[in-house]
C-alpha cells in the first residue's frame, strides 16, 4: 500500500467564490425557466440555491468569528488534536511545552462536549480537515492550514523526514509570530 501523501501548509480559503456560483447559477436556472416557460423548475432550484448559501455562508462566518477570536486573544493559531496514540505522546511531548500558551488547543477527541457555537469550534469545522492540524495565523495573509496526519502515518512506517520537514516549518511560523 502507498503511504499518503504529505501536502505542504495550504492556505484556509474563506473568500466568496462559492456565492458567486451560486448566483450564477440561480441567474441562469431563471433564463431557463423564462425561456422554456416551464415555470415549476424555478422552485428546487431556488430551494437547492438558499440552501447551499446558507450552509456556505455559516461556514464562512465560522471562519472569520474563529480568526477574529484567535486575534483578539493575541494567538499565533489553532492547534486541533486527538488521543490517537499514532500522534499524541509526541504533541504532547514535545510540541505543547514548545508552542505554550502562544495557540488555543482543542481535543479532537473531546468533540462530543465541544460547544457549536464556539468561534473557534466553528473555525476548524470551517477547514474541513482530519486532527492533528495548526491553522497559523499570518499578518496581512490568508492562515496556513498544517494537516499532520498523512506525515504521521508516513513516519510511522519509517518515512519521517516529511514529518520532521512539516513540524519546522510550523515551529518557524508560530515562533516567528
Amino acid at each position: 500500500m502507498p503511504l499518503p501523501q504529505v501536502l505542504p501548509p495550504q492556505e484556509l480559503n474563506d473568500d466568496l467564490g462559492c456565492f458567486v456560483f451560486l448566483a450564477i447559477f440561480a441567474a441562469f436556472a431563471v433564463i431557463v425557466v423564462a425561456l422554456t416557460g416551464v415555470m415549476w423548475l424555478i422552485v428546487p432550484v431556488v430551494t437547492i440555491a438558499l440552501a447551499l448559501a446558507v450552509y456556505i455562508g455559516k461556514q464562512k462566518i465560522g471562519i472569520q468569528l474563529g480568526l477574529r477570536e484567535l486575534e483578539e486573544r493575541e494567538l499565533a493559531g489553532l492547534l486541533v488534536y486527538s488521543d490517537s496514540p499514532l500522534w499524541r505522546t509526541r504533541i504532547e511531548s514535545e510540541w505543547l511545552p514548545r508552542l505554550g500558551d502562544r495557540v488555543a488547543i482543542l481535543n479532537w477527541s473531546d468533540r462530543r462536549s465541544w460547544d457549536a457555537d464556539d468561534p473557534l469550534v466553528r473555525l476548524y469545522r470551517g477547514c474541513a480537515t482530519r486532527p492533528p492540524v495548526l491553522i497559523a495565523l499570518r499578518k496581512e495573509r490568508r492562515p496556513l492550514v498544517f494537516a499532520f496526519a498523512p506525515a504521521f502515518r508516513n513516519a510511522k512506517h519509517g518515512s519521517g523526514e516529511e514529518l520532521e520537514g512539516l513540524e519546522k516549518k510550523m515551529f518557524g511560523m508560530i515562533d516567528t509570530a
